[in-house]
């Protein structure tokens, strides 16, 4: 009696698509996000930032839960205004989100950036980073 012969392995693509894992780890950030506005809420309103403690100036995401919670709220410019590279990431998921879920959905062919454009995506957000973090500093988070 012979052994049947194993099926041929999947390709390396078919093993993890990029829309999956987008929306993955956005639904592990809404629920890390909640569970934040809920230790918030539980403690009063009053959230701790360990660098602002020690340094004594504003992190990257200093007011970032109050710009999320005015985003639910429907309150754009006050979040923006609270913290813009928090703001300006979320709506970013929610726009990736929306292309992985359409590409999932309506089984289309999936956007690839080429190689070169990340080496340059990473100075713009490496740009836009500081750039947030000086607002914060000018604004007064101090």
């Amino acid at each position: 009696m012979s052994v049947p012969a194993a099926p041929p392995p999947l390709p390396r693509a078919a093993l993890l698509q990029p829309e999956k894992l987008i929306l993955l780890c956005s639904a592990a950030v809404l629920v890390a996000g909640l569970w934040w506005c809920a230790i918030v809420a539980a403690t009063g309103g009053v959230s701790w930032c360990t660098w602002k403690t020690v340094s004594g100036l504003p992190c990257v995401g200093c007011g970032g839960t109050r710009a999320m919670l005015s985003l639910a709220g429907g309150q754009w410019t006050e979040a923006w205004l609270l913290n813009p590279g928090v703001a300006a990431a979320l709506l970013g998921l929610v726009v990736v989100n929306l292309y992985a879920a359409t590409v999932l959905i309506f089984r289309l062919e999936p956007w690839r950036p080429r190689a070169v454009w990340l080496g340059r995506w990473r100075w713009w957000i490496g740009a836009a980073v500081l750039a947030n973090w000086i607002y914060l500093l000018a604004a007064g988070r101090v």
